[in-house]
């Protein structure tokens, strides 16, 4: 078995599944506003803050599943006990994500129509609860199924996943604005996201499925001990996710708690643009870190060429992006009618900088998880911890300068510089 590096039709399926999620906001939003009221569509943000709850649930475990069966194929299928390795890990995916789906999804469902309902009695229909309840099996149901995901990963089937989210989010899309423009309300995007996900689990059983029977794991050991799916690295992975997500959403609280919620609003969309940018330009480190994963099993002092080359590429995309958004972003969003406010153009050229001395620390911290550890956990949680401080005693001096200034200049004491230092040296030991 070999995994081998992602192609163009990686990147281009990769590509059109991030697009499609920014799309979907940007095209449904007009048919949102024309056939739903201000409560409804105010409470479909409300549901669809779970979404990004649910993403925190995974922890870690997902990568650090897809890096086990990366590391697992460099010894091959042939031998049986390696073959019962792999299975064991598979298993112990599968197991994972069912019982957390099971465990938390319950939790998170009841609180969730707790708050829910007390919170927004008075416009509570029964089509708000069908609505809600619908929603939520779609991001259980993601949840839940996740291992598939992960199965095609650790065998460098990145393509696959691809293929599979673009389509599953292009229907969501085209479902939504035919049962929106038909007067169905909210209960259209409720059965839009379901049916969605279910093509989407659908067309990822059907590779995986494939997938193991090309390979003869004929039987998966799922793990029962929940316990024993815990891993150290994957937990300091997972403390990292929640770090990482506390350094990008922090700025809003404290921004329209502080503030006002129209600085808010040009802070968020300002930020928005270039972590879109930013994302797009991660695409081609990412479809090749099974790769990279195999390979760091396999010969160490390969890896590192194709890895600046991929780094290259996506600094490259990132400086193509920015140039493309500084020049013709003004023009582009009047074309379209988008009528917001964005920060100034000098907080802009700031979290450009920012956001793209982040992209390249984050590129070479995640290319240290190849090796099975995860140094940058301690260094994430201080840099939130120290984040969320500085900004709430500089957002009332300086407002969101303020925010963007404690941000920037943390990152850069640390983390901007560190991890590509420490791949740099990596390198240089590895080719002793």
């Amino acid at each position: 078995m070999q995994i081998k590096q992602a192609g163009l039709k990686a990147f281009f399926w990769v590509t059109n599944s991030q697009l499609a999620q920014v799309i979907a906001g940007i095209i449904l939003l007009p048919f949102m506003v024309k056939k739903l009221s201000p409560s409804d569509i105010g409470i479909w943000y409300l549901f669809f803050s779970f979404y990004y709850l649910y993403q925190l649930l995974d922890f870690g475990f997902s990568p650090t599943f897809i890096r086990k069966i990366n590391h697992q194929l460099v010894h091959g299928l042939e031998n049986t006990e390696d073959r019962n390795q792999l299975m064991t890990i598979i298993g112990s995916a599968k197991a994972y994500y069912q019982k957390l789906s099971l465990a938390l999804g319950v939790i998170i469902f009841v609180f969730g129509s707790l708050y829910i309902w007390f919170s927004f009695n008075e416009v509570q229909t029964f089509w708000t609860i069908l609505t809600w309840v619908l929603f939520f099996l779609s991001l259980a149901l993601n949840f839940y199924f996740n291992y598939q995901s992960v199965i095609l990963q650790g065998f460098g089937k990145v393509e696959a996943v691809g293929f599979a989210q673009s389509v599953s989010r292009f229907l969501t899309i085209f479902l939504s604005i035919i049962g929106l423009q038909y007067g169905h309300g909210l209960i259209s995007l409720g059965i839009s996201y379901l049916v969605g996900t279910i093509s989407l689990r659908i067309m990822l059983n059907h590779k995986s499925k494939a997938l193991i029977k090309e390979y003869s794991i004929s039987e998966i050991k799922v793990v029962s001990n929940f316990r024993s799916l815990m891993d150290k690295e994957a937990i300091r992975l997972g403390v990292s996710s929640i770090s990482s997500f506390l350094i990008n959403r922090s700025g809003t609280f404290f921004i329209s708690s502080i503030v006002g919620l129209t600085a808010n609003a040009s802070f968020s969309i300002s930020l928005q643009f270039f972590q879109l940018i930013s994302s797009i330009s991660l695409i081609p480190f990412q479809i090749n870190l099974p790769y990279f994963n195999f390979q760091r099993k396999k010969s160490a002092a390969d890896i590192y060429k194709e890895f600046y080359k991929s780094l290259s590429f996506c600094i490259f995309l990132y400086l193509i992006g920015n140039i493309f958004f500084f020049s013709l972003g003004d023009y582009i969003f009047k074309l379209l009618g988008f009528k917001f406010i964005l920060l100034s153009r000098d907080s802009l050229i700031l979290i450009a900088i920012m956001t793209g001395l982040e992209l390249n620390h984050v590129i070479h911290a995640t290319f240290l998880t190849t090796k099975g550890t995860v140094p940058f956990a301690t260094a994430a949680a201080a840099s939130a911890i120290l984040i969320m401080l500085f900004s709430f005693i500089m957002t009332p001096l300086y407002g969101v300068l303020g925010v963007l200034a404690t941000r920037a200049i943390i990152q850069l004491l640390y983390n901007n510089w560190k991890w590509p230092v420490v791949v740099f040296h990596d390198m240089k030991s590895n080719a002793v």
